[in-house]
Order: structure tokens, then sequence, then C-alpha cells
């Protein structure tokens, strides 16, 4: 089972480069050290806020690893933003996902997997439809 993320009202883009209606996140993120065969599902799903100081390590952290996010977010001339939101999912071997939302504004949202990395191909951008 995967989470799937398609909200009416917002529109997504995928590492900021193309238009998708859906992000798809799977019960198992492939990493060399857990091969695993059958199908995987989520046992828990959590959600978290993390604001102020916390908050501005976290977009510290994801300035420097993850590319795209760094470009559009990154630098001392763009403010850390006040609260992240984190979705934590486990998945039947104990592995966890988490997808950070990044709120810099009402139409800047940032979706950012890491699993246990944060990695480039893993972010996403979700911006309100019609504006």
């Amino acid at each position: 089972m995967d989470l799937r993320i398609a909200p009416e009202d917002l529109e997504l883009r995928d590492r900021a480069r193309s238009f998708t209606e859906q992000v798809l996140i799977p019960a198992w993120m492939p990493d060399a050290e857990s091969l695993a065969t059958g199908a995987r599902y989520f046992k828990v799903v959590e959600a978290s806020l993390t604001e102020g100081g916390k908050a501005a390590a976290m977009h510290d952290q994801f300035v420097k690893e993850v590319v795209p996010y760094r470009i559009q977010a990154g630098g001392s001339e763009t403010p850390s933003p006040k609260s992240i939101y984190t979705l934590t999912a486990v998945n039947d071997l104990g592995q966890e996902v988490k997808v950070y939302w990044v709120y810099r504004s009402d139409k800047d949202v940032w979706g950012i997997v890491c699993s246990p990395q944060c990695k480039s191909e893993y972010a996403f951008i979700a911006t309100k439809r019609g504006d």
C-alpha cells in the first residue's frame, strides 16, 4: 500500500520540474541494505508539528541535502519557515518514511520525503490551483 497525496485544491510539481496529478510514496523505499520481497504496507501513520528554532534547523538541513529546495528556498535572503508538519509512516518491516510539509507561504509548500535520507528526487512542490 502506498501513501497517495492528491489534494483537490493543489497542483503538485515533481522535483520542481513537471506537473503531476498525485504523488505516491511507496510503503518500501529501496535501499541497498534491506532488499525485501512481497507486498509492503504501512502499519503506523502519525503527524506532528515543529515550530521556531527546530523548524529553522530542519530548513537548514533541507537546504544542505535537497538540491531543488536549496535552489528555490536556500540562502540567507530567504527566511526560514515558522513551522513544518511531519507525517511519519512505519511499514511492516519497521522502516520509517517521513514526509515533511514545509510551508514557506500558503502558496509555496514543499513536500520532502526522507527514508531515512532526504534526497532531491523525493522532493515535490504543492501550489494552490488557479493562483
